[in-house]
């Protein structure tokens, strides 16, 4: 009996791994942009809630869109903690129209939480970059009640 739990639930993992990995594709490719950004630029760790480290990106927006922009390699040493090795490797475009975004509490920390409900991808970035980028755009964070 145990060998079947254990091999449904390695099944399980591997299916949930593959549908993550097309997922995060298909978000880079749908909102790929190819220009190049003119606004102001945040460097910051952009965490997506099904990564368990953050990429280190640059940040912006306009009146239209959210900009996930690749930032400069930094040199790392190979020593160095995970979580400063990730960087964006494509600059996205993303409508506001497609996000909805809140202010949260994550981890005693608080960011901002964007996501896009349809194609269930999340991702927070920390507060003051977050006021920052919705500022430049003319959003506003919605109230907590």
């Amino acid at each position: 009996m145990t060998p079947a739990i254990i091999i449904a639930v390695s099944v399980a993992a591997v299916a949930l791994m593959f549908w993550n990995a097309g997922n995060m594709r298909r978000f880079e490719s749908d909102y790929r942009y190819d220009d190049e950004f003119q606004g102001n630029r945040y460097e910051c760790m952009l965490r997506f809630a099904n990564l368990d480290y953050g990429i280190r990106s640059l940040l912006g927006a306009n009146g239209s869109a959210l900009y996930l922009l690749a930032a400069p390699k930094h040199k790392v040493r190979w020593w160095g903690n995970r979580a400063a090795h990730g960087r964006l490797k494509t600059n996205l475009q993303i409508p506001w129209t497609d996000l909805a975004w809140q202010e949260k509490t994550i981890l005693l920390k608080d960011c901002i939480w964007f996501e896009i409900p349809e194609r269930k991808i999340y991702f927070y970035v920390p507060r003051d970059v977050g006021e920052k980028i919705l500022s430049d755009a003319g959003r506003k964070v919605p109230l907590l009640v």
